[in-house]
């Protein structure tokens, strides 16, 4: 029997292994917001033994020789099923958890996955889709920005297909309007690339955006868009819908409004998913990580800024703007250095060369100068003095990479890393937001109105005055 108990849905019926549809065990599909999907059923559909012989004894009886094959049970399997109103099934990724007597419910088999489909068998996790639509926290805000004429068309690609926003019913609801993001016609991509490519940027833009998490609710799938039937998925990644008045409210306090942030920025930012990675989503996770360290901010923060200069700068160069000079320049350094040392010790050439194999690019300095410059126009003041403050930035990241002292943070030791961790979380947040193609100057507009961001120039004057300190 398919019903809901609080948050939980359960579809009952019949489950099978693939291929094994003409011996359908009886059981109950369990989702949930935060959990993985569950099926339970009242006979086993697999056995931690396995069959190694058969013979037929001269009584007419037949023995059965098995040997334990409780490895069996830790394979992941699909499954695949129909729940009492015939809507196909699938459990992807499903291990077993429990084996034995029948429990308090009478299931005697109970499988956990990574995710569930409901509304068509997928073979695995090979299945591939060509169109997602997906429901996040904090987006009803942009309801009114789809009803205006020149937003409702879908925003094309560049890799093919389009993004647009649509006005729905709530997945697993009767009536209750949402906002989805959707997306049609696109290459071909399984469950874990349509998280990859479009579900996770749209979290990491949302939440940069306004300050907020914004985890997925409901997520839905495509097989054959446009045009064919919409699949549910679930999976411990939805999160329970808990739009509330308060919520409302706080949208004041949000760093850009609806009206800043619309299709188009939404368009240009999944077109740049290849380009910036998993990059934004290490920041947009931060925005809410309060139980997190301070030393671990400082460290990931102090990480992703080189990588985001290595992916929005690539030409970047140490000795020469012309790559092929560089080049030139960077490998007479290296033969010079190795044949500095190679009398010293027999390793000695080698250590050297491994340490000057990348001398032409830009040191770690360099290359938060540049970020500090780049969003300069959009937040002049975020990186106070830049020459001391990328000093200080270099600092602590190398006392992480190399541990030069193991004692534990005095205060100073606090501020600085406040500092750092703060400051990087605005300059990466900028220099992100700006890859939707976000103008500048209103996200300059916003950041100067923004009070977490004002509230962080008034602290870091105390904590770092030589850095922050107005001359």
């Amino acid at each position: 029997m398919s019903g809901r108990r609080d948050n939980q849905l359960e579809f009952g019926g019949d489950f099978w292994l693939p291929g094994g549809d003409a011996d359908p065990k009886a059981g109950v599909l369990q989702v949930g917001p935060g959990m993985a999907p569950t099926i339970a059923t009242a006979e086993p559909l697999l056995s931690p033994m396995r069959e190694v012989s058969r013979t037929s004894d001269p009584d007419g009886r037949t023995t059965v020789i098995q040997e334990d094959a409780e490895e069996d049970l830790t394979i992941p399997v699909t499954i695949h099923g129909l729940d009492d109103h015939g809507r196909p099934l699938t459990l992807i990724s499903a291990t077993t958890v429990y084996w034995g007597t029948p429990d308090e419910a009478g299931y005697v088999h109970r499988f956990r996955g990574i995710q569930a489909v409901a509304g068509g068998h997928v073979r695995g996790r090979d299945h591939r889709f060509t169109g997602f639509r997906v429901r996040l926290r904090n987006t009803e805000a942009w309801r009114p920005w789809l009803h205006q004429a020149q937003r409702t068309a879908g925003v094309p690609l560049a890799d093919g297909g389009s993004v647009a926003l649509e006005d729905l019913p709530g997945s697993g609801q009767a009536s209750q309007p949402a906002l989805w993001l959707a997306g049609q016609a696109l290459q071909p991509s399984t469950l874990r690339e349509v998280g990859t490519y479009f579900v996770q940027p749209l979290i990491s833009l949302f939440t940069l955006a306004t300050g907020r998490a914004c985890p997925p609710l409901a997520f839905q799938v495509q097989e054959d868009s446009p045009g064919g039937p919409w699949w549910d998925v679930y999976s411990a990644a939805l999160q329970a819908d808990e739009e509330t008045t308060s919520r409302r409210r706080d949208q004041a306090h949000w760093l850009l409004r609806p009206a800043d942030l619309g299709l188009s920025q939404v368009g240009t930012w999944l077109d740049k998913v290849h380009l910036l990675g998993p990059l934004p989503a290490v920041v947009a996770d931060l925005t809410q990580a309060d139980a997190i360290s301070l030393d671990t901010q400082a460290l990931l923060l102090a990480t992703v800024a080189e990588g985001l200069h290595r992916r929005l700068y690539p030409d970047d160069l140490r000795f020469h703007e012309d790559k092929n000079l560089n080049t030139e320049v960077a490998e007479r350094v290296q033969a010079a250095a190795g044949d500095a040392v190679d009398l010293i010790h027999a390793k000695a050439k080698d250590a050297v060369n491994g340490l000057l194999k990348h001398v032409g690019d830009p040191g770690y300095p360099k290359r938060l100068a540049r970020l500090a410059n780049a969003a300069g126009d959009t937040a002049p003041e975020i990186t106070g003095r830049t020459p001391r403050w990328k000093n200080l930035v270099s600092d602590i990241r190398n006392e992480y990479a190399h541990r030069i002292s193991g004692d534990f943070l005095n205060d100073k030791d606090v501020d600085d890393r406040l500092t750092v961790a703060f400051s990087l979380r605005w300059l990466l947040t900028t220099m992100l937001l700006l890859q939707s193609g976000i103008d500048a100057s209103v996200l300059r507009t916003r950041l100067a109105a923004h009070e977490p961001y004002r509230r962080f120039l008034l602290n870091a004057q105390e904590w770092c005055p030589s850095i922050y300190t107005p001359s």
